[in-house]
């Protein structure tokens, strides 16, 4: 899952059962990427597997799985990312919330994370005076 709908959530932004289950099944849905990409790309895992489990395990259309799986053999690792820069940034807040103790504000967290552009986690963890 990526950090910003981690947020939505930490913000109250799924309020009614639906939503809640609507995030969920994106959840599953973002983590059966990842398996598929690692599978893809170090397990052995075929297309046809691939396909076959999209289909069965998440009832996607076939045309939709394949161009899905095609995806994660052209980009390897991409969906892999979501998951990493996930985990670095709620990693960097925890970091950043220690430091700044009292002081502490989300809003001062993403100004300043916001304020190194597309830098990776690990420079703007640099730049922010949070070690490594």
């Amino acid at each position: 899952a990526r950090y910003g709908e981690g947020r939505r959530a930490g913000q109250g932004f799924y309020r009614t059962g639906a939503e809640r289950l609507f995030r969920r099944m994106h959840l599953l849905w973002r983590a059966v990427r990842v398996l598929l990409d690692v599978g893809l790309h170090t397990r052995g895992l075929t297309i046809d597997a691939a396909i076959d489990m999209l289909v069965a395990r998440l009832h996607i259309e076939r045309a939709n799985a394949e161009a899905e799986v095609r995806r994660y053999c052209a980009w390897p690792t991409y969906q892999l990312c979501y998951a990493t820069g996930r985990r670095e940034l709620l990693r960097l807040r925890d970091d950043f919330r220690a430091a700044r103790g009292d002081g502490y504000s989300l809003r001062a967290f993403h100004d300043a994370v916001l304020s190194y552009g597309g830098l990776p986690v690990s420079l703007t963890r640099w730049g922010l005076g949070l070690g490594e």
